[in-house]
C-alpha cells in the first residue's frame, strides 16, 4: 500500500535547520539576557547544586530552573557557550511543528504549512529562535497546551485535557505562573463564548481541577526549593518576581497601551497583513468559522494579559505568535480562494524588496558609515572576499524570489506568494548571519573584553565588582564562579585589598570612552587604583582598575 509522504514537515525542518540551527555558533553570548541565563546554568554545574538556581554565588529567584536544567543537559553534547541557544532553537522547532499540526487539523496541510512559515518569519520569533532565552521554552509549552486543548475539544478524551494542564505545570517551571494563566484564561474565554454565545454544551469542570494539576507539577520543585532556599528566597520567588512584576515591575515599566503602539514592529512584517485582515473581520466571522474565532481568542487573551503587566517587552508576547500566524494563514487562504485584492501583502513585499536593494548597495559604503557615524563607531564590519560575494549572491537570489512572489500576487495566488516571500526573508536572515552578526559581536558580547582581562589579570589574583553588577555573565567568560560586589567603604576596609576592580556603568554618550578620560578610585591607606583598560559594550562602559603599589 502506497502512502504519500507529507513533504511539508520535511521542508519546515530543513528551513529551520539551515537558517536557525546551523548559525547557532556564529557568535558569542549577547547582552542582556543570554549571558545571564547561561551563567546561572554554568554556576549550578560548578557548584553541583541543581535544585535552586544561583548567580554569582547567590540564590537566583528571578526565574524557575527548567531552562537552566535544559541548558545543562544540552551542554553534555555541545559547548556550554552555545547550549542555551540550542535549547531555544529546539523549542522553537517544536512550536513550529505544533503550529503546522494545528493548522493542518483545522484547514489542511497547506494552511498549516503557511502558518508555520509566517511564524518563522514574524518579529521576535524570528529573532529569538536562535537566542538563548526562556520565552521560546514558555511558548513551546503554552502552544502544546493549546494543541492538547484542541484535541480534547475534538474527541473529548480526558487524557488530552490532562496533557494540556501538565504542559502548563512544566511551563511554570520555565517562567512562573504566566504559563498557566495564559492557557487557562483562554480556555475560560472560549468556554464562555461557546456556551453563552453559541449555545453549545461544553465541558467546563476542567477549569476547576485543571489548575491544581499544573500547580501540583510545579510544587514538586517549588516546595523543596523554598525549603532549601529559605525565607528570603521564597519571598522573592513567589512575590517579588511574580506578583511584584505584575503590579509594579522594577524593570521595563511601560503604559498599558505599549503593545498597541509597538504592534507593527513587534509582529513585523506580517503585522500589516493582520491589521488589514482586522478591518474585514466581521465579514470573515460571518462564515461561522470556529478555528478563526479560537485563534483570535487565543491571541487577544494573551495580548490583553501582558498589557496588564507593568513591565513590558516585545518578546513577552511570544506565546501569542502561533495564534497570530494561524489566523493569518486562514485569512490569506480565504483571499486566495475568493480572488480578492490584498494591498497589505503587496506593501510588505515592496518594503522587503527595498530593504534588499539597500543591503546590496550598502557594502561599499560601510567604511564611510564606520568613520562618520558615532552610532557605528564601535562596529567593525568585514564584508570582503567570500563574505562579499556570498552577500551579493544571496541578495540577488532573494530579489529574484521576491519578484516571483510579486508575480504570484498579481495572479491573486496569495498562498504561493507568501511562500516565496518567506523564503526571501529567510535569505535576508542568512545575509545578516554571515555579514552583520560577526561585525557587531564584539560590541554585543563581553567575551572579547573578558579575554583582554584574562591577559592582564593572573588567575591567582583577586578581583571584585565596584558598587554593582548588572548580571551580564562575566563570571562565565572569566571562569570565576563568584566575583564579589563591594562598595567604596568596603574597599577601604578590605585587607589585603583586591588586586583588581571591575566597574560597570551606563555610557550615555555614543562615542567610545577613552582611557585618559577615566577618573581614579582613591583608597584610604593606599595610592589607589588606576584604570588600565576600558571597554564600551552596547550602552555599558566597563573599566578595569589595578591596585597600584604604595610609593
Amino acid at each position: 500500500m502506497n502512502r504519500s509522504i507529507d513533504k511539508y514537515p520535511i521542508a519546515l525542518f530543513l528551513l529551520w535547520f539551515v537558517f536557525f540551527f546551523l548559525p547557532v555558533g556564529n557568535r558569542s553570548l549577547w547582552n542582556p539576557d543570554e549571558p545571564r541565563y547561561l551563567q546561572v546554568a554554568w554556576e549550578m554545574v560548578q557548584a553541583k547544586a541543581y535544585l535552586v538556581p544561583v548567580f554569582n554565588g547567590e540564590l537566583y529567584a528571578h526565574k524557575p530552573p527548567l531552562f537552566f536544567w535544559l541548558t545543562i543537559l544540552m551542554s553534555k553534547i555541545s559547548a556550554f557557550e552555545t547550549a542555551s541557544r540550542y535549547v531555544s532553537a529546539l523549542m522553537s522547532l517544536g512550536t513550529i511543528f505544533l503550529t503546522y499540526l494545528i493548522g493542518k487539523r483545522y484547514g489542511g496541510k497547506k494552511i498549516g504549512f503557511v502558518a508555520a512559515l509566517i511564524l518563522m518569519t514574524s518579529g521576535f520569533f524570528l529573532w529569538l529562535t536562535g537566542t538563548g532565552n526562556i520565552d521560546t521554552t514558555l511558548t513551546f509549552l503554552t502552544t502544546l497546551s493549546f494543541y492538547s486543548f484542541i484535541q480534547y475539544g475534538e474527541n473529548k478524551k480526558w487524557l488530552w485535557i490532562f496533557l494540556a494542564y501538565l504542559s502548563c505545570g512544566v511551563g511554570i517551571l520555565a517562567k512562573g505562573p504566566v504559563a498557566l494563566l495564559i492557557p487557562w484564561l483562554t480556555f475560560l474565554a472560549w468556554t464562555i463564548y461557546k456556551s453563552h454565545f453559541k449555545k453549545e454544551e461544553v465541558p467546563y469542570i476542567h477549569l476547576v481541577w485543571g489548575p491544581f494539576i499544573a500547580i501540583g507539577i510545579a510544587a514538586l520543585w517549588m516546595i523543596p526549593a523554598c525549603i532549601a532556599g529559605g525565607e528570603t528566597y521564597t519571598r522573592e520567588l513567589l512575590f517579588t518576581h511574580n506578583i511584584g512584576r505584575t503590579v509594579k515591575s522594577f524593570a521595563h515599566q511601560s503604559p498599558w497601551y505599549y503593545y498597541i503602539l509597538n504592534f507593527t514592529g513587534i509582529f513585523a512584517p506580517w503585522s500589516l497583513v493582520f491589521l488589514a485582515a482586522m478591518f474585514g473581520i466581521k465579514k470573515e466571522l460571518k462564515e461561522d468559522d470556529e478555528p478563526l474565532s479560537f485563534y483570535l481568542t487565543w491571541f487577544f487573551t494573551t495580548f490583553l494579559f501582558f498589557s496588564m503587566f507593568s513591565g513590558k517587552r516585545g518578546q513577552y508576547l511570544l506565546p501569542a505568535y502561533p495564534a497570530f500566524s494561524l489566523f493569518l494563514a486562514n485569512i490569506v487562504n480565504r483571499w486566495d480562494r475568493r480572488g480578492e485584492n490584498s494591498f497589505s501583502i503587496r506593501l510588505i513585499i515592496f518594503l522587503i524588496l527595498g530593504i534588499g536593494v539597500f543591503v546590496l548597495l550598502a557594502p561599499p559604503f560601510i567604511p564611510f558609515f564606520n568613520k562618520n557615524l558615532d552610532l557605528l563607531a564601535d562596529v567593525s564590519f568585514s564584508i570582503s572576499g567570500w563574505r562579499l560575494w556570498t552577500v551579493y549572491s544571496i541578495g540577488i537570489l532573494s530579489l529574484i524570489i521576491l519578484w516571483m512572489s510579486y508575480a504570484k500576487l498579481k495572479l491573486k495566488k496569495y498562498m504561493e506568494a507568501c511562500m516565496f516571500f518567506v523564503f526571501a526573508v529567510l535569505l535576508y536572515l542568512g545575509i545578516l548571519q554571515i555579514s552583520i552578526s560577526p561585525g557587531i559581536d564584539h560590541v554585543k558580547s563581553l567575551k572579547y573584553f573578558s579575554n583582554e582581562i584574562k591577559e592582564v589579570v593572573p588567575k591567582s589574583s583577586t578581583i571584585a565588582f565596584y558598587k554593582k553588577y548588572s548580571q551580564r555573565g562575566l563570571n562565565f567568560y572569566l571562569n570565576r564562579p563568584v566575583i564579589p560586589v563591594v562598595s567604596h567603604d568596603q574597599l577601604q576596609n578590605v585587607n589585603p585589598p583586591y588586586d583588581f576592580i571591575l566597574r560597570e556603568r551606563r555610557n550615555k554618550g555614543r562615542k567610545p570612552i577613552r582611557l585618559g578620560e577615566v577618573s581614579s578610585i582613591k583608597m584610604m591607606g593606599y595610592n589607589g587604583y588606576k584604570a588600565i583598560h576600558v571597554k564600551k559594550i552596547g550602552s555599558k562602559e566597563y573599566t578595569l582598575w589595578k591596585l597600584m603599589p604604595e610609593q
